[in-house]
Order: structure tokens, then sequence, then C-alpha cells
């Protein structure tokens, strides 16, 4: 009995989680990103001519928050799916927060901390830009763990194959 309860709440959890990720995909398509998509290194954007770029810069940080949110519901996703392998968890943990320090000093070689470099009314936009495409990477690489990979893979290492 314990087991299926056990079973029942990851279940719950993953439930919730795709929920969760479908809510994020509907209410902001830009931030949607296909397993099989490339991030370019810049993005094209257009914006409407009547948003000032104060508008502008805090619609990105809030497509910002929205892929952060989307990137720790992943994470924690991984977590209880693979819970049982305690291994894996210990490795997956350190890769986060290794990933962590390579997305900031990537952010700091982009944009030093230095007024010459942010500078200007777009800092905002441009920051939070970079930013996502960095997260966007990331959720690439952890949706591999959520879907798995197709049977016969011989490369997946602990990724689960799809449909287990």
């Amino acid at each position: 009995m314990v087991n299926l309860s056990n079973n029942f709440s990851k279940i719950a959890f993953i439930l919730c989680f795709m929920q969760l990720s479908a809510c994020t995909n509907k209410n902001n398509n830009k931030n949607a990103l296909s397993p099989s998509q490339k991030v370019s290194p810049v993005k094209e954007q257009s914006y409407d001519a009547e948003k000032s770029q104060t508008d502008i810069n805090f619609d990105e940080d809030n497509s910002l928050t929205l892929l952060t949110s989307k990137l720790d519901s992943m994470y924690s996703a991984v977590i209880v799916e693979y819970q049982d392998q305690k291994i894996f968890i210990n490795n997956f943990k350190k890769s986060q927060v290794a990933w962590k320090q390579y997305m900031e000093s990537q952010l700091l070689a982009r944009f030093p901390e230095d007024e010459e470099y942010r500078g200007g009314s777009s800092f905002g936009m441009c920051y939070a830009l970079y930013k996502q495409q960095l997260i966007k990477e990331r959720i690439s690489s952890v949706n591999d763990w959520l879907i798995g990979f197709p049977e016969g893979e011989i490369c997946g290492g602990s990724v689960k194959v799809k449909g287990y």
C-alpha cells in the first residue's frame, strides 16, 4: 500500500508539472521550446511601436520569470521521477549548481559590471533576452530526463526509455 501511495504521489506531481508547463506555454508561446529546436544566438523580436522601452523591459522580465519557473518545475520533476537513483540525483544536483555558475559567468562575460555595457534604456531587455536563451538551452537538456529517449538508444546513460 505504501508503494502505491508513493507512485500516486509521483504521478500527481508529474501531472501537476505537465499542467503548469501547458499553462505556461499557452499563456506565453514565445517561451515554448521543442527538443529539436535550436536556440539562435540573437533573438529576432519585433515590438509594438507604441510600447515604451520600459514596457518592453518589463515584458521580457516577465518572460524570464516564467521560463525560470518552468525550469525549476522541470528540475523538481526530474528529482521526483528519478528519486530511486541516488547517485544520479546527487550528480544532477551538482550539474544544476554548475549550470547556474556557468549562466552567471556567461551573463557577466556578455554584460560586464561596467556602465559601458550596462548603460542605456535597453539593457534590461538585452540582459533578459540573453538569460532567456541560456535558460532555454538548459530546459532542452533537462527535458531529456523527463521525456526519455527512444528504446534502443545506446548512449542514453541515466535517461529513461520513453514510456517507462
